[in-house]
């Protein structure tokens, strides 16, 4: 995911960076991490050896590692422990991410200017297939026309239609007078 959005926050990843806003949150790499863990599974209550053994991969730490790390999110991300909008503590058990999480919306011109541009390809491409797999010709005729010049072009008509045996061929005709 290349980025999550936590209630007015916006976390990215890939960065390991969360903005408020247009200003950047500082905070600790492990925070950062341990925040993502948590975002990636909203509303799951992630056990503490669970988030232990997630982000302080192989190394011997104890609860009180993860203890701290979650004090300096709340304080960082302005959550309180008693009444908490981010991260409520599960007694006995481990920590719930009980924000709003979702994926950022694509900005309204994004869209209409990607529509646009779909739709632009979709003709040419359309244009160039029938311009390659098929012959329009269009002849028509009048009654001012000698007969002469009406059997060249029956003539002509009739060269397109052996030319492709095989291929669709549609023949409309008018007389105007």
């Amino acid at each position: 995911m290349s980025a999550i959005l936590i209630n007015q926050l916006k976390l990215i990843p890939s960065e390991l960076r969360v903005y408020r806003g247009k200003e950047i949150v500082s905070l600790q790499p492990k925070c950062t991490e341990l925040l993502i863990y948590l975002a990636e599974r909203p509303g799951q209550v992630i056990s503490k050896q669970t988030l232990l053994n997630a982000i302080w991969k192989g190394s011997v730490v104890g609860e009180d590692v993860l203890t701290s790390c979650i004090r300096k999110l709340r304080k960082q991300l302005n959550d309180d422990a008693k009444s908490p909008q981010l991260i409520e503590t599960i007694n006995k058990k481990g920590y719930r991410l009980i924000a709003k999480v979702r994926a950022p919306r694509l900005k309204w011109w994004w869209l209409k200017l990607s529509s646009k541009i779909f739709a632009g390809l979709f003709s040419v491409a359309i244009i160039s297939f029938v311009s390659t797999h098929s012959h329009v010709s269009v002849y028509s005729f009048s009654s001012s026309e000698s007969v002469h010049d009406r059997n060249q072009k029956l003539k002509k008509m009739a060269g397109i239609i052996e030319q492709d045996p095989n291929g669709t061929h549609s023949i409309s005709y008018s007389f105007n007078d």
